[in-house]
């Protein structure tokens, strides 16, 4: 704490220069005013008693109702910059010493911004169906002459910028064309024009493309359909992903086709006919019946002869044999194809062909042979008669199987046009080929052999023999494969026209 001594030795009075406040807002508000705090106070304090350091000093007011303790200094024409500060130095008036002569306090300047809030930033279109063309900036207050050097943004290339509101709340950024997939953000970043504060100086929405993307498993478009048209501002392919057009007429229109990094297919866009309809399947031979069982054997129980001997069972019946497979469908002819290509980022391929004929049908798996008979049981008729049954009969043997069925026709392939400008003609590759015939079908498996006969029954006797069981039929044999078909579809034409 200062001591003051109101009076020394030669009758001067001590004053303590206690501190100096501003008025003023940084950036908003001018000081023009400080105010100099004395202890004691300082009478008859005039501007000449003053020098200003940073500014211009005005006028000097004693607002301490002549006590001279609190003076209030006008100034304008301050030199330094906003937050910077000016030094006030006191050369006191005779009978006062001042300590210290200098203070310095931060002063204000005004820079003539005003302040601005960035409201909201929204794009037009819709994600997956329509492009978005331009971006809407909302301000407020308007910030008049926001030109395109104050506008930056990501994802996007930026076009004109429009005051549509024509007092600056309203800004259309118009968009030359979109960097990035459907759905993802887009940021916009400002500088500030001068005389304007704006916050925040950045923003970010959602931006809409027309466009399709084809997943590595691939599109499938038709045959259901009788024509599918396209028309996309962009169309993607992944890594592996194929479009595929069977049996259906296709109008493509792509302004740009983007390739995903990564191990593509050999084509991405392959314009096909329908498959021909694969042969039925053989029926199944039927299988053969049981053979019958023998008959046992009878006595004369007056004499010492069997009446009747037992008899061998039958032999089952053969399977019959499988049907024959139905031949394969002709495949159909590729509908006609347009297709318009625009900008592509990698070496893009189109196939075009016919349907491929369809596979001729299996034969039908040949019949089961039937089951042999029963022997027949040697009844017991007296110890010095002979019992000897009879022996199984053999099974039937397996029907073979149906041959299978012949393949069918490749169909010939309808033209198609494909429309690309000449600045990207060489990053896109043709190629036409022949539809492949049907395969012929597996001959069906041959039935399997029916079982052998048991042997038939007897009562042991020191004169019985024993029987044997039948044998079992045989395998049937594997029907022949169909022939492979033998007429290619021819190659369709493949017209590229130079836009």
């Amino acid at each position: 704490m200062r001591i003051i001594r109101t009076n020394d030795n030669k009758g001067t009075t001590n004053v303590s220069f206690v501190k100096i406040m501003s008025d003023g807002e940084s950036k908003i508000a001018t000081t023009k005013i400080l105010m100099l705090y004395f202890t004691p106070g300082i009478l008859g304090l005039t501007l000449d008693n003053i020098t200003l350091a940073g500014a211009r000093k005005v006028a000097l007011n004693d607002a301490s109702y002549g006590k001279g303790s609190i003076y209030s200094l006008a100034i304008d024409d301050i030199s330094v910059l906003d937050g910077e500060e000016v030094t006030v130095t006191i050369t006191p008036p005779e009978g006062y010493a001042v300590d210290p002569t200098s203070l310095s306090v931060v002063v204000y300047v005004d820079d003539g911004t005003t302040d601005v809030k960035f409201l909201s930033l929204t794009a037009d279109g819709s994600p997956g169906a329509e492009t978005s063309v331009a971006l809407i900036m909302k301000f407020s207050p308007g910030v008049i002459g926001l030109t395109r050097d104050n506008i930056s943004a990501e994802g996007v290339t930026l076009g004109e910028i429009t005051d549509v509101s024509g007092v600056g709340t309203i800004y259309s950024l118009q968009l030359k064309s979109v960097d990035v997939p459907s759905g993802s953000d887009v940021t916009v970043t400002l500088t500030n024009p001068v005389g304007y504060n704006i916050l925040p100086l950045s923003m970010s929405c959602k931006i809409g493309v027309n466009e399709l993307i084809i997943p590595k498993e691939g599109k499938v478009i038709g045959p259901q359909d009788d024509e599918v048209s396209l028309d996309l501002d962009r169309l993607v392919f992944e890594a592996g992903g194929v479009l595929t057009v069977k049996g259906t007429r296709f109008m493509l229109n792509a302004r740009e086709i983007q390739m995903q990094e990564g191990q593509h297919a050999p084509y991405q866009i392959q314009i096909i006919g329908k498959d021909g309809a694969d042969g039925a399947i053989g029926a199944r031979g039927g299988n053969g019946a049981a053979g019958s069982d023998g008959s046992k054997n009878t006595c004369k129980l007056s004499g010492t002869e069997v009446g009747n001997a037992p008899t061998p069972g039958d032999r089952g019946q053969d399977g019959a044999m499988g049907g024959f497979g139905g031949d394969g469908g002709m495949g159909e002819t590729n509908k006609h194809a347009e297709l318009h290509l625009g900008k592509v980022n990698d070496t893009f391929k189109v196939m075009a062909r016919g349907g491929i004929g369809g596979k001729g049908g299996n034969g039908g798996t040949g019949g089961n042979g039937g089951a042999g008979g029963k022997g027949g049981a040697a009844h017991f008729c007296a110890a010095t008669i002979p019992s000897h049954p009879g022996n199984g009969g053999q099974g039937g043997d397996g029907g073979q199987g149906g041959f299978g069925g012949v393949g069918g026709k490749g169909s010939d392939g309808t033209d198609i046009d494909v429309y690309i400008g000449a600045a990207f003609e060489q990053m896109y590759a043709f190629e036409a080929l022949e539809a492949p015939a049907g395969a012929g079908g597996a001959g069906g498996a041959g039935g399997n052999g029916g079982a052998g006969g048991s042997k038939g029954d007897h009562t042991k006797t020191p004169l019985c023999h024993d029987a044997q069981d039948g044998n079992p039929g045989s395998v049937g044999h594997k029907g022949y494969d169909g022939k492979s078909g033998d007429v290619l579809g021819k190659k369709p034409v493949i017209y590229v026209h130079k836009i």
